[in-house]
């Protein structure tokens, strides 16, 4: 690995270390929805980079997990910069920049030894400057920003788990909207097959607010055009349905619902119906 990506990995683990340092005990969203398929998963050291591409949620202190290809480091790198503009409540845009294409030009260097066109370094940051720009522009829609949010929660298992929110958003305190930046590898998930999604609305829900809008950016890591589509999920009978259904579920074999050999799966009303 080249001396600046080391540093720019380096980088990042201490700005984990700020943005992330209330709780270095609690196990993470990746975790939870590891253990829903094999409790085993929490005992390897290399459950993450085994796993990858079933990933639902972005590790922040783990560059090294999004080395494997440009497509994945530019998709994070972009993730990163989002975490940081909110924590710091700062957007400096020649920063950012410079920060973006030095490591592009890093990651390149190193893994390919061959330098980048000026052309094609000024198109990956662009494609991730629009991406800044556009949540950012949306965030300004609200009175109340936080970025220092996490949810809580514990299973029967007596593990406890936190899951790390980018943004929540407000104009009435009993009512929030929920950023969200999501990973997926080629084929986007429904948001409903999220596992942590259901805790979130229930953590809320324990402390009287109501997530008004699930706003999400899925991110396609498998592209090294990062476009993050988006996607809306407000609150509806429905949805609260959903929540009322599911967000007790815990790793095999309590109360895992997305394993189809759970009879509750079954004794209940198909999610197609719920959903239409």
């Amino acid at each position: 690995m080249s001396v600046q990506t080391l540093l720019s990995n380096n980088q990042i683990r201490e700005w984990a270390k700020v943005f992330y340092e209330k709780d270095t005990i609690s196990l993470g969203a990746n975790d939870f929805e590891l253990a829903l398929r094999d409790y085993s998963f929490l005992k390897s050291k290399e459950r993450f980079s085994n796993n990858f591409e079933d990933l639902h949620w972005f590790e922040f202190s783990q560059p090294a997990l999004y080395s494997k290809s440009l497509e994945n480091y530019i998709n994070y790198l972009t993730y990163v910069l989002l975490i940081r503009i909110f924590k710091t409540q700062t957007f400096e845009v020649s920063d950012l920049e410079k920060y973006l294409t030095d490591q592009i030009i890093g990651y390149l260097t190193h893994n390919n030894g061959t330098s980048v066109e000026l052309k094609e370094l000024y198109n990956y940051w662009q494609n991730t400057f629009n991406v800044l720009s556009t949540i950012v522009e949306q965030s300004k829609d609200y009175k109340r920003l936080s970025a220092n949010t996490s949810a809580y929660f514990s299973t029967s298992t007596l593990d406890n788990f936190r899951i790390d929110i980018p943004l929540i958003a407000w104009n009435d305190p009993s009512e929030i909207d929920c950023f969200l930046f999501l990973p997926y590898n080629e084929r986007r998930p429904n948001w409903y097959s999220i596992p942590c999604v259901y805790k979130l609305y229930r953590y809320f829900s324990q402390h009287n607010i109501i997530i008004k809008n699930l706003k999400i950016f899925w991110f396609d890591v498998s592209s090294k055009i990062v476009k993050p589509v988006y996607e809306q999920v407000p609150m509806t009978p429905n949805v609260a349905e959903m929540v009322a259904r599911y967000s007790n579920i815990e790793p095999f074999p309590y109360e895992n619902i997305f394993d189809s050999s759970n009879p509750k799966y079954y004794n209940k009303t198909p999610l197609n119906i719920i959903l239409k």
